[in-house]
């Protein structure tokens, strides 16, 4: 099955990366298996997954722009049953 998790608003200064986390819930008779996307809210910082320790994902974001970007990130979560 697939969850959605969506991080809190995190700003992003300009032409930088930062690292934000998602706080994540496995259901009951599953296991984690992976991400399979991350998008921000109006798509305005690009993420990606950089690992996971227990039930925090661990995102890197990055501000292409000239001035300081505030976004929610949502991670798209596969998880197995097991």
């Amino acid at each position: 099955i697939m969850k959605q998790f969506t991080s809190s608003s995190k700003t992003i200064e300009a032409c930088n990366t930062a690292e934000v986390t998602v706080t994540i819930s496995v259901p009951s008779g599953y296991k984690f298996l992976d991400v399979c996307n991350v998008s921000s809210n109006g798509g305005v910082c690009p993420g990606y997954l950089g690992w996971r320790n227990g039930n925090t994902l661990h995102l890197y974001a990055s501000n292409v722009y000239n001035a300081s970007q505030t976004a929610t990130f949502t991670a798209d979560v596969l998880f197995i049953k097991s």
